[in-house]
């Protein structure tokens, strides 16, 4: 009995693993209007529960939604890690205000490892619907996974209003974890991640070689290090690497500018 015991709860674990990523910052080449901010759209603000999928967004106003001068654009979200995107939830502009027709409309999402390359994202959703509501849920969309570490959503167009808004945006991850804890069940993390110069291993007990590799698998530097001693990583091209100790730990990072 308690065999099957531990057996379910570990089969219940793995059904109901799913992570909430939540942007840490955002960048857009749209203007805000109404005195808004673009935080707004990301933080939290308005929705009865935070973090969340599935929780209602309050009658949208200026202080807890983005309403952009433009009627399209772009909006590039930084997920502060490497993340197995699978999902995204969405709030639009709602009853609240100024008006449902401001609410996005037509739109394409597209996936980043660096923040400069993007590729659309096969089944993400391409429309959201006006809410006529004030009290309102998100549009909730899955789709395969992708591997991310931004998510640019594209503003095509809105319901026929003069500016375009919207409330919040909230995505999903399945079996990927973040960069900043991807370490096989140890301690063992690698800091700063994206970095641009070195990258230090914290958690290590002992002197370990490693070697790191590209997206495409190939070499590009052996090693060994103690703990929290620095890899440089300066002459590295932008974008995904893989780090392999020879303790089995095997963490992703990212090179930047």
């Amino acid at each position: 009995m308690k065999r099957l015991y531990i057996l379910m709860t570990f089969l219940c674990w793995n059904l109901a693993y799913s992570q909430i990523v939540n942007p840490t910052s955002a960048t857009t080449n749209l203007s805000a209007n109404f005195s808004t901010h673009l935080e707004f759209v990301y933080n939290g603000t308005g929705l009865e529960t935070f973090p969340s999928l599935s929780a209602n967004h309050l009658s949208t106003t200026p202080l807890n939604s983005f309403i952009a001068v433009e009627t399209t654009g772009y909006i590039d979200f930084d997920l502060g890690g490497i993340y197995d995107i699978d999902g995204i939830a969405f709030w639009n502009q709602n009853l609240g205000g100024p008006f449902t027709n401001m609410g996005v409309n037509s739109v394409t999402f597209l996936s980043s490892m660096d923040g400069v390359s993007y590729t659309e994202i096969p089944g993400a959703p391409t429309n959201f619907a006006e809410v006529m509501v004030g009290l309102a849920p998100p549009e909730v969309f899955n789709f395969t996974a992708v591997n991310a570490a931004f998510i640019r959503m594209v503003i095509n167009s809105n319901h026929g209003g003069d500016n375009t808004g919207f409330a919040e945006i909230a995505f999903s991850a399945g079996e990927g974890l973040s960069t900043n804890t991807f370490s096989f069940g140890n301690h063992v993390k690698l800091f700063p991640n994206p970095s641009s110069d070195f990258i230090q291993i914290s958690g290590l007990n002992k002197r370990l070689g490693y070697n790191i590799v590209n997206v495409l698998g190939a070499q590009v530097k052996i090693g060994s290090m103690n703990n929290n001693e620095q890899i440089d990583v300066r002459n590295f091209t932008q974008g995904l690497y893989v780090l392999k100790l020879d303790n089995g730990t095997v963490i992703k990072f990212i090179k930047n500018k």
